[in-house]
């Protein structure tokens, strides 16, 4: 079995570093909780993705669910696609649907008595990640799968919380969380949530993948093709960029554009165009004429202000970028960058 950790903000601001260093091979992120509000987006998140995506450490997320109706499941599930939006959480984005603080219970709809109802909350979430291509799932305790929800009626993929033993007790679960006590030394939390990804076989196949690219990147491209397996040369493009919607794996040019315009592969792909100013590595951006080069603590030459660049490395709040070719220019703040 692989080792992971689940966090949320609750663990502070982490050092991924050391947590990479120690062996752990994936995380599942906290993105928010409740509906689709920002003051309920969790408040490390956007900084842990980019920090498992500079380290390559794979991915979920999950929204702790406040749901009490279908309306507020179709608005949690939007706010988990706000927040993933292109991102690639390989391993999954689940929905937590306990009641931990107890706010179900208070509200009218006490979990013991509404199982039917937490299902059909948890299988809107799942629908509408999947329909927007992702891989979707299901956040509970032991207690919750085997009392609560319906759990042979559940879609999506399980994720299972029980602690205290030395084997995972059932069969049908993806991740299993064993203990809430685990710690990593000079990580900047106390303890962590652990995992264990129990399929081998499952994590690769999902990790290491061939496509460098996930649904809902917008791309530069040189070329593209007529279908995803076209034998011929690439046609020189009409548009210089466009959004990919739906990915065919194992084709020649497994990534479909938006409005069926073509089909493209890694090949053809030129550069990341920013997604709603989602800073990452391979991101186009311009340096703001305010930026202060992190290295000489002075003020760039003027035509560093005039160019394109992409980002090249992502560290914290410190943004190394460069030309296409892999030329590093020089190292700045985040807020000194405007994503293109």
């Amino acid at each position: 079995m692989i080792r992971g950790i689940d966090v949320s903000d609750k663990n502070g601001k982490l050092n991924w570093d050391i947590i990479n260093n120690e062996g752990i091979k994936f995380a599942i992120i906290r993105a928010g909780y409740g509906s689709n509000y920002e003051k309920q987006d969790d408040k490390q998140n956007i900084y842990n993705m980019d920090e498992c995506e500079r380290l390559n450490i794979p991915y979920g997320v999950y929204i702790y669910s406040y749901c009490l109706n279908t309306s507020d499941a179709e608005s949690e599930a939007e706010h988990a696609l706000r927040l993933i939006k292109g991102r690639k959480p390989v391993l999954g984005v689940f929905i937590d649907m306990e009641d931990s603080d107890g706010y179900k219970a208070k509200n009218g709809l006490v979990p013991e008595e509404n199982g039917a109802y937490l299902t059909e909350f948890c299988n809107i979430f799942v629908r509408k990640l999947s329909q927007a291509g992702y891989r979707a799932g299901v956040y509970a305790n032991k207690y919750y799968f085997d009392n609560i929800l319906k759990t042979d009626e559940l879609e999506g993929v399980k994720w299972l919380a029980i602690w205290g033993r030395k084997e995972c007790p059932v069969d049908w679960a993806e991740i299993w969380q064993y203990t809430s006590d685990g710690t990593i030394e000079n990580s900047g939390s106390a303890r962590f949530d652990m995992n264990y990804y129990i399929n081998e076989d499952n994590f690769n196949s999902l990790t290491m993948s061939g496509n460098k690219y996930s649904i809902g990147d917008i791309v530069y491209y040189d070329k593209i093709y007529t279908s995803s397996n076209s034998e011929e040369d690439g046609l020189r493009p009409l548009y210089k960029y466009g959004k990919i919607i739906k990915i065919y794996e194992n084709a020649r040019h497994p990534y479909l554009l938006e409005n069926n315009i073509g089909f493209i592969d890694d090949g053809c792909i030129t550069g990341i165009r920013g997604n709603d100013n989602i800073l990452r590595t391979g991101v186009r951006i311009r340096i703001k004429k305010s930026a202060i080069d992190l290295n000489t603590k002075s003020k760039y030459a003027g035509y560093v202000y005039e160019n394109t660049y992409v980002v090249i490395q992502l560290k914290g709040d410190r943004v190394v970028f460069g030309l296409e070719n892999g030329n590093i220019t020089g190292a700045t703040d985040r807020k000194n960058i405007e994503v293109l």
